[in-house]
């Protein structure tokens, strides 16, 4: 990852330890294992997404900082009974994807939680704190600082950052561990 070249992102002044972010790191995203295609896939391959966030997490693990994990899915009533359906719900409602409990869903085994690590409630829409517990989560566990990442920074990664941001926490995300739809958080080589 680049940003080893470089004092950590994720080192403080605070005494509270920094905690880091993982957005839908499950296996429908996933580069290797899921079904990605077009820009993203070329994108996450081309800067090694999968690779980053496995290192990206042993390293917090490796340092005792704390780790959440946010994945996102839906009930059969979300996909059935839901009124306003914007465009992305459209995708995912049509496509019963992160369906709960589908292979798709589940979190890639190279990034699933480990004991001790805090699981968020699944997030709906593309912002995570919008109607899931991460904020009381974070105001749980003295959170100051938060790293965030993920499978796809356009959406719920960049989403999640600014309103945590706005919610008054610091925050860090990665470029080079975090795809992105066309590539357009990242320069082309």
């Amino acid at each position: 990852m680049s940003s080893a070249k470089h004092a950590s992102p994720l080192a403080t002044k605070s005494a509270l330890p920094p905690f880091l972010l993982l957005i839908d790191t499950v296996k429908r995203y996933s580069p290797k294992t899921g079904r990605r295609t077009g820009s993203t896939k070329r994108n996450s391959s081309r800067i090694r997404t999968l690779e980053n966030l496995k290192t990206l997490l042993a390293g917090a693990r490796e340092q005792g900082f704390p780790v959440f994990h946010a994945p996102m899915s839906y009930t059969e009533s979300d996909y059935t009974t839901w009124k306003h359906i914007s465009g992305v719900h459209h995708e995912m409602f049509d496509n019963r994807l992160f369906a709960e409990g589908s292979w798709g869903a589940d979190f890639h085994p190279d990034l699933a939680p480990a004991d001790g690590e805090i699981v968020i409630a699944p997030h709906k829409n593309i912002g995570v704190p919008a109607n899931t517990d991460l904020e009381v989560q974070m105001r749980q566990h003295d959170v100051e600082y938060i790293a965030v990442t993920g499978m796809v920074g356009t959406m719920c990664v960049e989403s999640t950052a600014r309103n945590c941001m706005e919610h008054g926490f610091h925050v860090t995300t990665f470029t080079d561990a975090t795809a992105a739809f066309g590539g357009r958080l990242h320069a082309t080589p």
